[in-house]
């Protein structure tokens, strides 16, 4: 693997494999363990659609994972792309519209992912960041809850925090 794609997935990931509760979880769940290896392998189309349906079905390790993905797309600056290259900026593009098909099939984490994005960008698109938020804490995704309240659109369309 090359310098620049090794930083590619450093940045996306930050895998954290050193930590032994992430390697042994690699060693007990297959699908972190091929996560982690696609990513590695630079299979970022594949890891990508491997580990967001995870994530919306509720699988701890995609969960955590899609936080540092998500953070990957909410906050590009804080990952430098410009030190990186091109093959950062691919894989984030690819990374937005696997997310985007999550949010055509109704993918919680996707909604989220995207409506945090739109909120944090620069120009804002609140009507959008509104839209997905709603629909991922309908589905009861604690931090679209939360990021709602914070905006002042906790009597939106039923939405409730619990």
């Amino acid at each position: 693997m090359t310098n620049r794609a090794s930083a590619v997935v450093a940045c996306i990931l930050s895998l954290h494999l050193a930590n032994g509760a992430h390697a042994q979880e690699s060693v007990s769940d297959p699908a972190f363990a091929r996560y982690v290896h696609l990513m590695e392998a630079n299979q970022f189309a594949e890891a990508f659609d491997l580990i967001i349906p995870a994530a919306g079905a509720g699988e701890p390790w995609a969960q955590r994972e899609m936080t540092k993905l998500t953070e990957a797309v909410v906050y590009p600056k804080v990952h430098r792309p410009e030190t990186i290259g091109p093959e950062y900026a691919e894989a984030m593009a690819l990374l937005i519209n696997r997310l985007q098909r999550g949010v055509e099939e109704g993918n919680a984490e996707a909604q989220y992912a995207l409506g945090m994005k739109a909120l944090l960008a620069e120009p804002t698109n609140r009507e959008l960041a509104r839209d997905l938020l709603t629909k991922a804490a309908k589905q009861n995704h604690k931090g679209a809850m939360d990021m709602l309240i914070v905006m002042g659109a906790s009597n939106a369309k039923g939405v409730t925090s619990k």
